[in-house]
């Protein structure tokens, strides 16, 4: 799953549009369907295991349960790679770059007034932090099209919080292993009062 969502994302418009973007998405495009195939083969593996698990005397109920859970992470890996495929309209990234482009000849008048009437130093000032917001937003909407892109400030840092994932599963494998064989007491009495 790393792999995958550490994987550039194939819909920009260079990969669209361009002669040698094609080639490029299209090499792309196989290593999403290499490690796609790779997630939905290890979900089929622990379906198939559950199933054996229910041969082995496993209950129905802790049978379906599982199921459940294997449902729910299926879910909502199909969410993540809903966010990892989503692409701003090309429309809306257009017409932000024209409009960037093209802002000074709407506003070009409105920074004369203000340099006849009040200063030619707020008017200068007042046009270029209009240009910086406005560049400011195109790059922010190019920075949220990949939220697992690892270049920048406000990524999901996916390598650490699968680490600190595994770190957590092997907590509470250590912590199981020491309740099942009676080193650690189990605190059944809390749970009875719920």
């Amino acid at each position: 799953m790393k792999k995958f969502l550490q994987l550039p994302c194939p819909n920009s418009s260079r990969l669209l549009y361009t002669k040698p973007g094609r080639s490029e998405r299209e090499a792309l495009m196989s290593s999403w369907r290499f490690e796609l195939h790779k997630i939905y083969t290890s979900y089929n593996q622990l379906s198939l295991s559950i199933e054996a698990l229910k041969l082995k005397g496993l209950p129905g109920n802790e049978a379906a349960r599982m199921n459940q859970y294997l449902m729910l992470l299926q879910w909502r890996f199909n969410e993540l790679r809903y966010i990892k495929g989503y692409r701003t309209p090309e429309g809306i990234r257009a017409f932000a770059k024209i409009f960037i482009m093209i802002h000074s000849l709407f506003y070009g008048s409105y920074y004369a007034f203000l340099a006849q009437n009040v200063t030619l130093l707020w008017a200068l000032l007042f046009a270029y932090m209009a240009g910086i917001a406005m560049v400011g937003l195109v790059n922010i909407e190019r920075a949220l099209e990949d939220p697992f892109n690892q270049n920048g400030l406000d990524k999901i840092r996916v390598e650490k919080m699968l680490n600190e994932l595994l770190v957590d599963l092997k907590l509470i494998v250590v912590r199981r292993d020491a309740v099942v064989t009676g080193i650690l007491p189990f605190l059944g009495a809390e749970f009875e009062t719920l």
